[in-house]
């Protein structure tokens, strides 16, 4: 319960953080945007404690997650005395949701977080990965091929809803992405946008979706527009960072560590 609690308030203190910085300055200078037609104060408080989504479309995945901690502690109890039956019900459960079409209920998601759960305490990512270091023709192309091979099928594929492949997909491309980053000597780089990837995800939407898209494609190119909106969303990290750790100084220093380091890989 404890650690459910600590890591809900280290995810809401950095929500609220960016909430602040930036739905304050779209309501004021986007109020007339469809985003913020129709806003009350029920709108922004629903908003404010992630009941509602329609400030930022993207941010829709947080009131889940609070449900996923908040029931953690059982879940965990259920895992910890039989993993593969815990497992099973919760597949049951996410293919009731899926065959409904209910791709965001707090069911269909407690599936993929168990998921995480059981390559834990299998090790399996250690199992996958001896595995795919024994592959003799395993270099810097192959890896390359495999990730554009689960991008077009993620893409393409009519026989599942997306995020449904997203289960099988995503531990494969984690995998085979650790590995590339490892032989093109990126981890570094990559292990600090890990860092703020929390920020970037709640950023990013307002650059290139709501606020500011004339500044985000000013490039034109692809490529480009991507690599100067992760800088922009990386800068702005720092920033929102920056005031975490003034709260953290200043408030929490002796109940709860709100390291903005260390949010990010905790979700």
């Amino acid at each position: 319960m404890q650690k459910s609690f600590t890591r809900l308030s280290k995810i809401m203190i950095n929500y609220w953080v960016v909430f602040l910085l930036f739905i304050p300055a779209g309501l004021y200078f986007f109020g007339n945007s469809d985003r913020f037609q129709n806003n009350s104060i029920m709108d922004f408080l629903r908003n404010f404690i992630a009941l509602s989504s329609s400030y930022n479309g993207e941010w829709w995945f947080l009131y889940d997650y609070i449900l996923l901690l908040l029931i953690f502690p059982v879940t965990f109890q259920a895992f910890q005395r039989n993993a593969w039956v815990t497992l099973l019900i919760a597949g049951l459960i996410f293919y009731n949701s899926y065959s409904q079409g209910n791709y965001y209920s707090i069911m269909y998601w407690q599936l993929p977080f168990l998921i995480g759960l059981f390559f834990a305490k299998y090790k399996l990512y250690s199992w996958m990965s001896k595995i795919y270091n024994s592959i003799i023709f395993n270099n810097i192309l192959f890896d390359i091929i495999i990730i554009v091979v689960l991008f077009r099928f993620r893409t393409t594929s009519q026989i599942f809803e997306k995020t449904t492949i997203d289960i099988i997909i995503a531990p494969v491309f984690i995998l085979v992405s650790i590995h590339l980053m490892n032989k093109l000597k990126l981890t570094r780089p990559f292990a600090y946008l890990g860092k703020n990837s929390m920020n970037i995800w709640l950023t990013h939407t307002f650059f290139c979706y709501y606020y500011f898209q004339s500044i985000v494609f000013f490039p034109k190119v692809s490529i480009l527009i991507l690599l100067w909106l992760t800088l922009l969303t990386v800068l702005t990290s720092i920033i929102v960072n920056s005031i975490i750790s003034l709260i953290n100084n200043k408030v929490y220093t002796r109940n709860i560590d709100l390291n903005p380091n260390k949010v990010g890989g905790q979700v």
